[in-house]
């Protein structure tokens, strides 16, 4: 009963019919070797899946606003690890060093940052030869420096260009805005 047990085989003893004499226990019948269950087939080797350069665009343009969200620190550490070694920055070809010596001073100027993408705004137009992927979107963004008292809130139309390695990291090639609205 034990070995039916371990091969998943439900037993049920019923007990003896009336009238009939036990017979003596014959000893117990060898178990016929059951060779062990077939595994099931296995779906033939997949190529590997090729991420969506839309989504990982999409997501990217999100989260690249969350981090402008951060602390100072967390921030530009993020964006040291995201940007090429040349950026098309506003029409201009700049070295990432110095877009990111920018973009600290931005952060000193308004050390209090909430940035919010609308996702339903944002579109994205990619060439799976090339991984490159443009980004555009709006931003809303509402900015704190309590030293000053100063305060900068509006909306914006971004666009990014991409670029997306084989793993999926991401590196930022290309960046403009231009403010539709701001109260200050």
């Amino acid at each position: 009963m034990d070995a039916a047990r371990q091969l998943g085989i439900s037993i049920t003893v019923l007990p003896p019919v009336e009238g009939t004499q036990p017979k003596k226990a014959a000893p117990p019948a060898p178990m016929p070797q059951q060779s062990p269950a077939p595994s099931p087939p296995q779906p033939a080797a997949q190529p590997r899946q090729r991420i969506s350069l839309d989504e990982v665009a999409r997501t990217f343009a999100t989260t690249y606003f969350v981090h402008w969200s951060e602390s100072n620190t967390d921030a530009l550490r993020y964006f040291a690890g995201v940007y090429g070694e040349r950026i098309n920055f506003f029409d201009r070809p700049i070295p990432r060093r110095v877009l990111l010596e920018e973009k600290r001073k931005y952060a000193e100027r308004w050390p209090e940052r909430i940035y919010t993408a609308y996702p339903e705004t944002i579109k994205t137009s990619c060439d799976p030869r090339t991984s490159k992927c443009t980004v555009t979107g709006q931003v809303e963004w509402d900015c704190h420096d309590p030293k000053r008292r100063a305060q900068s809130v509006g909306l914006a139309d971004f666009t990014l260009q991409i670029t997306v390695s084989e793993s999926g990291a991401v590196s930022i090639v290309g960046e403009w805005s231009s403010v539709v609205s701001r109260r200050d």
